[in-house]
């Protein structure tokens, strides 16, 4: 047909050769730009935050689970899954406006304050149904930055944002680039030294970070609740974490608490038996058990040295650090400014401890059987009488009350038969301490159903009123 319109056989073939290489000029860097934005794509994927089961970036609103942008899981407590119910914080109006008016917002605060959870509440408050793009690491953030620079109503998620800023991570272009006019926002967080270290530094390596840094707009996030939050946790104390938390916050910030109680119990947990801390972790169920039996007071390290002695012996192939050893390791400090046993009282001495509290309740909540009681007996005989012996009369009253609660009845009459010595030592029989411990041991004698003695304690009691 090309020979009728006048074309040879030899043009015809030069003609198709060079359609086929034009052809190819154009459709190489077509695929090529095909398989990059693939190649993009999966990388972006892979290395930022996604919902499970999904091939897709997330909305904000999508991310209903803080854990997943890195808070601090809580212990699991009946009817209530998750995380304990957010404290609106006194910055929460602050970041929300900034988010929404498209700025790069920078929290900053100590290690364990409620950075994070902070964050993700302002976000999801803010900007709920931009794009949320959290690269996990600097290696993914090349990715994740060239991805949402091209796109509007994004939220780039940087939590601990100094990981970011090393040699091939964020730099002050790639802020403005995202920013400008797309309707995009960026969050970040920042220990408060990390902050200071960066921000006030002069060495030429961190001049970037620098630059990035004073780009921000910070927001600064006290450790400890202020009134007004202490009030809005009230609130919430159907939640026992709140509950917990708030009673804990004289010594320790209420974020803190609830991020480090997790962590510590597992640390303390796991060492009972195995590793080659198990004096130490013994030491630590000491102050544990004397917690749990009722005693209120600072503990004596004299009176927790004897009592971890008895935990030891029943697992005599266990290595043994040295003492020194063993107190280093209870006090040392793992998360935030929490420890297993602290210095007690104000001159901050170690020859008076107290223990983290979460590990009590932790303690009770891992003994309990499937049906909800404890396995008996939940606090050794030896122990038991050991504390008792060294314990007041009021002490022993509580040790009773804790010791019923237990199901652990033979500890509960040797306590009430310890504090009512102690009233009658101190006061005499006829004093009205010495008669309400013994009407209170007559009934709890009536409540277990030994009627016999539960009579014989209430004619001598009823004796010594009318005497």
């Amino acid at each position: 047909m090309l020979q009728a319109v006048g074309v040879t056989t030899r043009w015809a073939v030069v003609m198709s050769v060079g359609c086929a290489a034009l052809a190819g000029v154009f459709i190489e860097p077509a695929r090529s730009r095909r398989d990059r934005a693939a190649v993009d794509w999966k990388a972006v994927l892979d290395g930022c935050v996604t919902l499970a089961g999904e091939k897709e970036l997330p909305r904000v609103r999508e991310i209903a689970d803080p854990t997943v942008l890195g808070v601090r899981p809580a212990w699991q407590v009946p009817l209530r899954a998750g995380s304990p119910p957010y404290v609106r914080r006194n910055v929460h109006e602050e970041l929300v406006a900034l988010l929404h008016a498209g700025s790069f917002v920078l929290l900053i605060g100590d290690g364990l304050s409620g950075r994070t959870r902070t964050a993700h509440e302002a976000v999801r408050a803010s900007v709920p149904d931009h794009l949320l793009v959290a690269p996990t690491s600097v290696a993914d953030l090349r990715a994740a930055v060239d991805y949402a620079s091209g796109s509007t109503k994004c939220v780039l998620w940087l939590d601990e944002l100094d990981q970011f800023l090393a040699p091939g991570g964020l730099t002050s272009n790639d802020v403005r680039n995202f920013l400008s006019g797309r309707r995009n926002s960026i969050i970040a967080t920042l220990r408060s030294s990390d902050y200071i270290r960066l921000a006030t530094g002069n060495a030429a390596d961190d001049r970037e970070a620098r630059r990035v840094i004073r780009s921000a707009k910070p927001v600064r996030l006290k450790w400890k609740l202020t009134p007004e939050e202490i009030r809005r946790a009230t609130q919430l104390t159907g939640d026992e974490r709140i509950k917990e938390a708030l009673e804990s916050t004289r010594r320790f910030g209420f974020a803190e608490y609830i991020g480090a109680s997790v962590p510590l119990f597992i640390r303390w947990w796991d060492s009972i038996d195995s590793g080659p801390n198990s004096r130490g972790a013994s030491l630590v169920r000491a102050a544990v058990d004397c917690r749990r039996l009722g005693l209120t007071r600072l503990l004596d390290r004299e009176m927790l040295q004897e009592l971890h002695e008895i935990y030891l012996a029943d697992r005599p192939r266990l290595l043994r650090e040295p003492e020194a050893e063993a107190w280093a390791w209870a006090f040392q400090q793992m998360e935030g400014t929490t420890t297993l046993l602290f210095p007690g009282g104000e001159t901050q001495s170690n020859s008076r401890v107290d223990v983290f509290p979460h590990l009590i309740s932790a303690t009770d909540r891992e003994e309990q059987n499937d049906t909800g009681g404890f396995r008996r007996p939940i606090i050794r005989d030896e122990i038991c009488t050991r504390v008792i012996e060294r314990s007041t009369a009021g002490e022993a009253e509580l040790i009773a009350h804790r010791a019923h609660e237990y199901g652990h009845y033979a500890i509960v009459r040797r306590a009430h038969r310890h504090a009512i010595d102690r009233y009658m030592q101190q006061h005499g029989a006829r004093d009205t301490r010495t008669i309400a411990a013994q009407y209170s041991f007559a009934q709890w004698l009536h409540i277990i159903g030994d009627f016999g003695e539960a009579g014989q304690m209430g004619r001598h009691v009823l004796d010594m009123q009318l005497s």
